[in-house]
């Protein structure tokens, strides 16, 4: 799975190709490969997400523990 970077830089390839040109010849293939880039990327967030809960779950619980 290609890392953040590298899905950052295709999904700013594609905006950057469109605002460069009115040539609309090639963008149903073009938009295509954007949408699995941008799944792509959310995954890769979600993996993110998932690995820093999972990091710190324990001191977000003590955090939340009651003081009695």
């Amino acid at each position: 799975m290609p890392d953040i970077y590298a899905l950052t830089d295709l999904i700013l390839d594609f905006n950057d190709k469109y605002l460069a040109t009115d040539d609309l010849s090639s963008v149903s293939i073009d938009l295509s490969n954007l949408g699995e880039h941008l799944a792509q990327r959310f995954e890769v967030e979600d993996n993110m997400v998932n690995i820093l809960h999972s990091a710190h779950y324990q001191q977000v619980l003590i955090a939340k523990k009651p003081i009695n």
